[in-house]
Order: C-alpha cells, then sequence, then structure tokens
C-alpha cells in the first residue's frame, strides 16, 4: 500500500425498495449517448453552484485531513496522466488488455 489518496466527488443512493448504489473510484453516470460524465459539472447542472462549492469544501477538507496524517492527495490532472509503459491486462477492468493505463488505473481500482 502507498500512502496516496484520489478525493473525488460521488454518491451514494438508497432506493424505495431499500436497496443501494454506493460510490465507487469513478462517477458512475453517464449521458444519453452513454459518454462519462464530469462529476462537478453533473453536480452543478442537479444541485447548483452553491451546493456544488459547498461539496467542493467538503472535499478539501477531507484532502486536508488525509495530508495531515501523512498521506498525500493526488490532483485530478495527475490522476489522468496517461502511463504508455504500462498495459492492462486481464485482471485490469479499467482498460482494454494491450491499452495503456492512467495513474488512476494503476493507484485506484476495485477488487471483485
Amino acid at each position: 500500500m502507498a500512502p496516496f489518496a484520489g478525493v473525488a466527488l460521488n454518491e451514494f443512493e438508497t432506493f424505495e425498495d431499500g436497496s443501494r448504489s454506493e460510490p465507487g473510484i469513478d462517477l458512475e453516470a453517464f449521458d444519453l449517448d452513454g459518454k462519462r460524465l464530469d462529476a462537478e459539472g453533473h453536480y452543478r447542472e442537479m444541485f447548483g453552484e452553491e451546493t456544488l462549492r459547498s461539496l467542493a469544501d467538503q472535499r478539501d477538507r477531507i484532502a486536508r485531513t488525509l495530508e495531515d496524517h501523512g498521506i498525500s492527495v493526488l490532483p485530478d490532472e495527475h490522476l489522468d496522466t496517461p502511463l504508455p509503459w504500462l498495459r492492462a491486462g486481464e485482471d485490469v477492468l479499467q482498460s482494454s488488455p494491450g491499452e495503456p493505463l492512467t495513474v488512476r488505473d494503476a493507484f485506484f481500482f476495485e477488487t471483485i
């Protein structure tokens, strides 16, 4: 384990039937064409600028707390940096096998 973190906007949903959707590493929200939505744009459109500022402030407080405990929070622009020398294998779900990975893919992943 490396002392790195990524802090991102995401959501937890509880549905009428009691089932729920828990946040993952990335926001799983898509437009009608199937394109992944940008989290900040998505929340700005859904809840407005004031709520987005409140969420961003909370995200910043979480990041400061992590950093106070010796955990480096990587900025989004660094998380999306491609690593052309590192390729996805069969066990990597973020990319197609043989495709270059990003820092986000290499450091942050979920196991099934």
